[in-house]
């Protein structure tokens, strides 16, 4: 396979920054409910934390980092290298010579 613009692979930190911005987005706010308070006492301060290590990897996500990367492909043209065969059709209309005689005599099929 070859890539007839090689040069659009260096488009590819636009996914690193896809990642970064991702990761950057902020928590969303958390509000006290009175039916929810129970749940947050009882959570602890094992709730926040995890939920800050762990990655947040969703189907959003992937979908982004899956376009930026085909955008990339895409800009970068690639092709599957085939032997080139120069062909040529070469077509002859000249009569043969049955047809020569046949309009000769005047025998004219249509």
């Amino acid at each position: 396979m070859a890539l007839l613009n090689p040069a659009a692979l260096w488009l590819l930190p636009l996914v690193a920054l896809v990642v970064i911005l991702a990761r950057m987005r902020p928590e969303p706010l958390r509000r006290a409910i009175a039916t929810l308070h129970l749940w947050t006492d009882a959570a602890g301060d094992e709730g926040p934390r995890a939920s800050s290590t762990r990655p947040r990897i969703n189907l959003l996500f992937i979908l982004q980092v899956a376009f930026a990367l085909l955008m990339v492909a895409a800009l970068a043209h690639p092709q599957l290298r085939r032997t080139r065969r120069d062909v040529a059709i070469v077509v002859d209309l000249t009569p043969c010579p049955a047809q020569l005689r046949m309009r000769e005599s005047g025998h004219h099929q249509q």
